[in-house]
């Protein structure tokens, strides 16, 4: 509608549209919605005084044990890094200790590997056990050497004949 003129409803059908027409149809008035009054202000609920210090008692409250349960956690964890610092040494010499053994194991593996191979028993025997095969001479270092002897020379050891066990 012009604001400038009134026009009645007839002329404003019959008035040329800004729109084109479309065949066997005519001119449509789309009336505007009038503006919503403002809405009345409510109160909020819960924003009594009285709302507003029970939850400022609450909050208070939750921060209070919070604090609580925090400085619960500060005692325990302070009462506990000692015997973590403990446990940590022992730890230490426990691994000091197993790489200890396995070296030990692993020399002991080594000698029973030498000491039960076929090939090798003989001689292993023979250097523990101080045995000589036939005509073998046994050296032997001399602390002291005699005074006929020069120094820095070893004496010649007896040769050992020993007769090889007859089997029957």
């Amino acid at each position: 509608m012009n604001s400038a003129k009134k026009v009645s409803l007839r002329e404003e059908r019959s008035a040329p549209s800004v729109f084109p027409r479309r065949a066997g149809q005519g001119t449509q008035v789309v009336p505007f919605p009038r503006p919503l009054p403002p809405p009345a202000v409510q109160p909020v609920p819960g924003t009594s005084p009285r709302a507003v210090w029970g939850r400022g008692l609450e909050l208070s409250a939750a921060i209070a044990v919070n604090l609580a349960l925090a400085t619960v956690a500060i005692a325990a964890l302070s009462r506990l890094i000692p015997y973590h610092q403990q446990e940590q040494e022992r730890l230490r010499e426990l691994s000091l200790e197993l790489r200890d053994a396995t070296e030990r194991v692993d020399g002991l593996r080594h000698t029973l590997a030498k000491t039960m191979d076929a090939r090798q028993s003989g001689a292993a025997m023979e250097r523990r056990e101080g045995w000589l095969a036939p005509g073998q001479v046994l050296v032997l270092p001399v602390e002291q050497a005699p005074s006929s002897a020069r120094m820095g020379t070893t004496a010649v050891a007896e040769t050992r004949n020993v007769a090889p066990e007859q089997s029957d």
